[in-house]
This record gives structure tokens, sequence and C-alpha cells, in this order.
């Protein structure tokens, strides 16, 4: 039978076409797989050729000896992002020219947010931003930066994750972007200058600025006025990520030198870098003692505890880490000692907890840290105390505890969840009876570690087991945003039984502090990392004469050292302006007549501008 003959009139097939079509399908069928791309662990099988064809920095990476086994290492990538990039390089048509551009750059994050604007892609646009922000220093060093469209420069620099140690270093590449296309740029001025923090410049650092936009602008000046400490940072919007250390925080307990135990404590506030593990205690005491405490950015809250005099303590404090001050607020409706403690949605929440006249209590009240007011919240379904607490995504949690049940005190089996729109209170039952445990929330849920566990459980009345046969306990779980366990998330046993421990995340790592084992107060730290088997000692903990005891870990921003002197030094002149939007713009411009620019003059890039202080923000 003959074959038909070809229609002349169909359209035929680019070979272009052909190759696309044949890799998609390659790629869908995971077929012929020559390399494989390997993000956290994670391993997607590619093609060593259209790889290569498209990102010189790929091509590279697979030419070198690492990858001769058929792997590359990602490092800093996620594998959702990594296959997001993937499935766009094989299955869109349009992709293949976003990703030549972008690779021009050789850094692969930098692709990715080419391609999450392309194809609005907001988990791939929140990933590439991430990394452009913990990596600006470096990534600002090339070509392609100035080639960036205005919406996409904008973007970068109003980021307060920037991984910055000086504004200047800002305005310097907004500087260099401006001067690489003068004509069409210089116009945007104005625009770009109301997301520069110019009040976070040292007075010898705005000199530098004032110089360079006059020579920039040629008519463009900026107003000044006077401000000092809080005023500074308000006027700057706040200080972006590499401008402050986060640093754990923990209140402490130590008897006084000359004083006999358990005479004349006090509560001193002990830091710890983790990244270098040195602890030293660099904001001094709390004004009372034992209180529970949170913290929001660079504000640490001290609530309750005992006041001078022995008794519980209403008060209220605040500690700026900018000014080095601490400030009295207005005090609590009643005296706590000890209860929870927890900051949501820019509200501190006292709630349960003890009182001495009235025992445990079932009470709740909420701070307003804008209006600096109290006010009711919800009361909890029943008075509780020792529990471990933790607040994520508008909930506080409150994991087991000590209750009352008819007239007897007794474990509580169980969590509530206090829903911060709703103002109210749902219980979630738990299989063991638990209390004096630490809890610290992270992505997904929160970890629970160690704390007493009631193994003599004996009798149960409304979801509580009567005191029994208390030990400290070694061991640790996870529980989802619903409040259940999720055995799925293994978090390995404590090195040791501990109790009355405090926990908190930092950057991913699960930190545990102090605490009491069977036999004494301990100065001990253990980190935990998702995947990990076991806990990590640190090598250096709080000081020996602290060992007594910890109420709680808090990470806290404090700013690096420079800034500090900035913050607590005498009032000076800052920059002011008008407005833009509802964008405060610290910048106000004549007539804009642009003069040549050469390129060679003004605040530059740091090969460009080598007496500027522009120093690496991890430094």
């Amino acid at each position: 039978m003959a074959k038909p003959e070809a229609d002349p009139r169909a359209t035929p097939v680019s070979l272009g076409r052909c190759m696309r079509q044949g890799f998609q399908e390659l790629y869908q069928a995971q077929q012929l797989c020559d390399v494989a791309l390997v993000a956290a662990g994670r391993c997607f099988p590619s093609h060593r050729l259209v790889l290569g064809s498209v990102s010189p920095y790929l091509r590279d990476r697979m030419a070198s000896v690492e990858s001769r086994d058929g792997e590359v290492q990602l490092q800093d990538v996620s594998p959702s992002v990594l296959q997001s990039i993937l499935r766009y390089l094989y299955m869109e048509e349009r992709t293949q020219e976003l990703f030549v551009m972008a690779s021009r750059l050789q850094i692969l994050q930098l692709l990715e947010m080419a391609l999450s604007h392309a194809h609005q892609h907001l988990a791939l646009l929140r990933a590439a931003g991430r990394y452009v922000s913990l990596h600006f220093w470096s990534l600002c060093k090339h070509d392609a930066f100035l080639r960036l469209d205005p919406e996409t420069l904008i973007g970068i620099i109003a980021s307060d994750g920037l991984a910055v140690a000086s504004e200047l270093s800002v305005y310097g590449f907004m500087g260099c972007w401006v001067r690489a296309d003068p004509a069409e740029r210089l116009p945007l001025l104005p625009e770009l200058l109301g997301h520069v923090r110019l009040a976070l410049l040292t007075p010898k650092e705005l000199a530098e600025v004032q110089a360079d936009i006059a020579e920039l602008s040629g008519a463009a000046r900026l107003e000044l006025k006077e401000l000092a400490g809080e005023g500074r940072l308000q006027e700057s919007g706040g200080l972006r990520r590499g401008m402050y250390k986060e640093v754990i925080v923990c209140v402490g307990r130590r008897v006084r030198r000359g004083h006999a135990a358990g005479e004349d404590l006090d509560s001193p506030l002990v830091c710890s870098e983790p990244r270098t593990e040195r602890w030293g205690m660099l904001l001094g005491s709390v004004p009372v003692q034992f209180p529970s405490f949170a913290a929001l950015g660079d504000k640490l809250s001290v609530a309750g505890g005992c006041g001078p005099d022995g008794c519980f303590s209403t008060s209220l404090h605040e500690y700026d880490a900018c000014s080095g001050h601490w400030a009295p607020l207005p005090s609590m409706s009643w005296p706590l000692d000890p209860h929870g403690f927890l900051v949501c949605s820019r509200r501190l929440y006292a709630v349960g907890g003890c009182t001495e006249a009235a025992g445990k209590l079932d009470s709740a009240q909420t701070f307003d840290l804008e209006q600096k007011q109290w006010a009711p919240a919800s009361r909890l379904p029943f008075p509780l105390s020792c529990f471990a607490s933790a607040a994520l995504h508008n909930k506080l949690y409150l994991i087991g505890g000590k209750k009352h049940v008819a007239g007897a005190l007794a474990t509580h089996r169980g969590l509530l969840i206090y829903h911060v729109h709703s103002d109210s209170w749902a219980q979630v039952p738990l299989g063991v009876g638990l209390c004096h445990a630490g809890a610290a929330a992270k992505a997904g849920g929160i970890c629970v570690v160690g704390g007493c566990r009631d193994e003599a459980h004996g009798e149960e009345r409304d979801g509580a087991s009567c005191l029994g046969n208390f030990k400290a306990s070694r061991a640790c779980f996870f529980l989802g945003e619903d409040g259940k366990v999720r055995q799925e998330v293994a978090i390995p046993a404590l090195p040791r039984a501990i109790e009355s421990a405090g926990a908190v995340c930092w950057r991913g790592r699960v930190y545990v502090v102090g605490g009491k084992d069977s036999a004494c107060w301990l100065n001990t730290v253990y980190y935990w990392e998702p995947s990990a088997t076991a806990w990590t000692p640190c090598q250096e903990g709080p000081a020996a004469r602290e060992r007594v005891g910890w109420f709680g870990c808090v990470t806290l921003q404090v700013p690096r050292r420079r800034l500090r002197a900035l913050f607590q030094g005498q009032p000076t002149a800052l920059v002011a302006g008008g407005t833009m939007g509802r964008k405060q713009l610290p910048y106000r411009t004549s007539a804009m007549a642009p003069p040549p620019v050469s390129g060679q003059g003004g605040l530059m890039c740091p090969s460009a501008a080598p007496g500027l202080d522009l120093a690496s923000p991890l430094a």
C-alpha cells in the first residue's frame, strides 16, 4: 500500500521545536539522564547537554572533578526551587531565553529571580529574594546588576533582609545603577532614595552621600533635622539583617558573691551568639527577679517575677537593644510568677500562672505594643501553670502543665491553643502528663523538649492525671499546627534528662539551654538540626556561677557596635523631607538638570571606591 503524500501546505516543524519537544519527553520519562543536580540531599536527574547549553555556571560545574561521578551539589537551593527551575527549563518555550539571559550572571540564584518574575511563581520569587538579600554584597558586583529593571531593583533595596553592615553600601550600589544609564534613570532618583535608609548613616557617611547626590543630580539637595535613638530608628523604618546580630538571651538566676545560697539572688541577662558559641553577660540584670520574658526584634519585654520586697510583681519593663536602656511600661492587672508570656501579632500575652493570693489562675491579658495598653483576653478553660509555651502563626500553645482538678493538683494531659483573631481557646489531648518542659516554634510546628513526665499515670479525670512518680525526661516530640503529635518528625532524645530548660529556635536549629536534671541545675547548651540523629553539645556554655537555673530563652536583635554608638549618642543631623505615596521620602529636589556623567566619580561599587567604608557585611 502506497504511503500518502505529505500535504505541501503543512507548516514544517523547525529543528529547534523538535529538540525542545524531544527534551521535554526525555525529561518527563527520565530517560538518557547523565547528570543529577542535588539540593539538600534530593537528586534531580537531568541532561548535561541541556544544562550546559544554557548555563555557563552549570557547564563549568559539570566539567569539574567534583561532578565526574554524575552529581552536582547546589548549596543554598531548596529542592522545591530547583524542581521549579528544571520544570521551566524543559517545559516552557520562553524559559530558555530567560535562562540564557540570567545565566550570564554565573549565579544560579539570580536566575531564579528572573524566572520567578517572568512566571509569577510566588514560592520561587520568595526563595530567590531571600538568597539575593543574604548575598547582596557579592551579587551586586556583577555587571548584570546594572541591567536590573527598576521594579526589581526597588524590591531589593527596600528589603529588611539585606545582609549589609552599612546603609552606605545600599546607596553606593543604587548610585552605580543610576550612573549606568543616567538619561533614563536619573528621574527615578527621588523614588529610589525613598528606599535608602539614610537615617542609619553616620555623620561622615551622610556627608559623602550629600556630596555624591550633588554631583549626580547637579541641583538636588537634602534637608536635615535632628534625631537620636528611637527617633532615628523610626525614621529609617528599622535595621536591615546585616546590621544586627541575632543572639540567644536567657534570664538566669544567680547568687551574688558573699551571700549564702538562696540569699540575695539577681537575674542576669546572659547572651550567646550561636555562630561563635561564645557566651557573655552583655545586657546586665533585669529590674526584677525571675520574670517571664518575650522578645520582638530589638525589644525585650519582661513581666512579673519577684520585686525587691520578695512579693510577686505586676511590673512590665522593656529593654531597647539599640539604646541599651530599660524603661518601665504600664503594669499588669495582677501580680504573676510564674506565667506564660508570649509575643504574637505585635501584642504581648500574659496567660495562666500563679499569684500569692489566689494560687493558680485561668486569667489572660494582652498588651498592645503600639498603644501601650493592657486589655483582658478570653480566660483559659481551667487554671494552669508550669506549662511549656510557644507562639506560631497567630496562635498561642500551652503544652502540658499543672491544673486543679476537683480540688487536687494534677498534670495536664493535653494542650491549649489560643486563636488570636477569634480570642478563643481550643483543647487538644496529649498522650502523656507533662510539665516543666521546653518548647520552641519552628517552620511547620513546635518542638517540645524534656520536662517532667508523670510515669505513674494514676487516676485520670477530665484529661488530667493525678501527680505521681514525676521524673525528668530525655524525650522530645514535634507538634503540628493543629496540636497533634507528628510521628514523621523524629526528634532524638536529649543527651540527659532535663526539666525547666530554656528552648529556642535559631535559624532552623533548636537550642536547649540550662535546666535541671535529677541532681542539680545545669549550664549546658545543646542544639539539634533537622534530620540530625543526635543533639550536639555547644563547646561553651554560660559561666559556672550562673548554673543555678534558667527561665526560658528568646532570640533578640542586637545592633552591631558601630550602630549602637549611633543610637546611643547625642542627637545629630539626619536627612528629612517630604513623602511619596505612604512612604517617607528623605529627599527633596529642585530643578533636575543632570550634568554629563563620566562614570568615574561618586559612590561607586567597592572596586571603584576603595576609600569608602563598604566592608563585608559578615565582618
